[in-house]
């Protein structure tokens, strides 16, 4: 069944189009593969495409469309392969716009490196200039935090290829993400509850059935 989120979808990336209507000199109809249709009634045979998008919200356009689309669903076999074919068409375009996770770490990787030519305070590591949704003021850390969330291995991964005081605090986040929860009360990694072992070891702890490979007493004192 064609949701709005699917018509919606189509009109951003493109797989559902307003074209000016064969039939006439003027007028939008709404395209989708290589079949079109009338959806707009009056105002959309009126207005030519562009100034039919730019004098309609988005959501009346979407809504238009879909209630269309519902009319060819309910006719019966008078439009029943033109209704799968659109079903058909949205799905598959809408699969092709997703990214596979290689694509969009790929894109990620792109916008670090112009992330590294944007100018930046070393006393206060705000960015000095626009970069993406962030304005001139913003704290490096929040950009970081931005990409972490998005890139498939993390900033720390980002970071290791960057200026040398970048890849110092790629590892230690590296290694901070290594550390676990740990309820030894003699070892001498476990200071406060966490395991510290992976700032000497430079791997995970050791851990198993048999408890910790990396545990070491720690004298009472």
């Amino acid at each position: 069944m064609i949701t709005e989120d699917m018509v919606r979808e189509g009109i951003r990336n493109g797989s559902v189009r307003f074209v000016k209507d064969p039939n006439m000199d003027h007028g939008t109809v709404c395209q989708i593969g290589d079949n079109w249709f009338y959806f707009g009634h009056l105002k959309a045979e009126e207005l030519d495409p562009d100034e039919y998008v730019k004098a309609t919200p988005e959501a009346d356009v979407v809504g238009l469309i879909c209630n269309t689309l519902d009319e060819f669903r309910k006719s019966g076999e008078t439009f029943e392969d033109e209704y799968a074919y659109y079903e058909a068409y949205l799905n598959e375009q809408r699969a092709k716009a997703i990214p596979t996770l290689k694509e969009r770490d790929k894109r990620l990787e792109r916008l670090w490196a112009e992330f590294g030519d944007v100018p930046m305070n070393p006393e206060t590591e705000e960015i000095e200039a626009q970069f993406l949704c962030f304005p001139a003021g913003t704290n490096r850390e929040e950009v970081w935090e931005w990409f972490d969330e998005r890139y498939s291995r993390g900033v720390a991964k980002l970071l290791l290829v960057g200026e040398p005081k970048d890849r110092e605090v790629a590892q230690a986040l590296f290694l901070t993400s290594l550390c676990c929860e740990c309820d030894s009360e003699h070892c001498v990694f476990n200071p406060d509850g966490i395991c510290k072992a992976p700032f000497v070891t430079g791997r995970a702890p050791g851990l198993n059935d048999d408890g910790c490979t990396d545990y070491c007493y720690k004298e009472a004192e």
